[in-house]
């Protein structure tokens, strides 16, 4: 109940005035960047810090690509999010499945916490958490 009252708070509080398309970009970025970590630490045995650092430098030559273009250089940030759900124990995560969701989840976190707390610490690590308890509640529930 207080997860659901959370997000329709974020709904409502802060709306983000920016084009639509990029939500959905910026979604599939925080599931990519969990994808990939998840995939560095568990698979490649990287462990959670080295496969983070990794996919967050990677990510950090994406505006490069195109200097003008204003959703390129937003992306690293999305990618570096979902890279600390990623981080996440093979305890937690079993499948690919449920980092995928949780991505997705802390994606849709993202994008209505992205304009509040602007220069304080350890937000996108609190929105990772966030995405990665709501996915455990809800699997958890079922």
């Amino acid at each position: 109940m207080l997860v659901a009252f959370s997000i329709i708070g974020f709904i409502f509080l802060y709306p983000r005035k920016a084009n639509q398309p990029f939500f959905v970009l910026e979604i599939m970025l925080v599931a990519i960047g969990a994808l990939l970590t998840y995939f560095l630490s568990v698979q490649v045995e990287l462990g959670p810090v080295i496969a983070a650092g990794l996919i967050g430098l990677i990510s950090s030559f994406l505006p490069s690509i195109n200097p003008k273009n204003q959703n390129l250089k937003r992306s690293p940030f999305a990618v570096y999010c979902g890279a600390f759900v990623g981080m996440s124990s093979g305890l937690i995560f079993d499948s690919y499945f449920l980092v995928l969701f949780s991505g997705l989840m802390t994606g849709v976190i993202y994008i209505f916490a992205n304009n509040s707390l602007s220069g304080i610490g350890g937000k996108h690590g609190s929105i990772a958490f966030s995405g990665v308890l709501l996915t455990d509640i809800i699997f958890h529930a079922l």
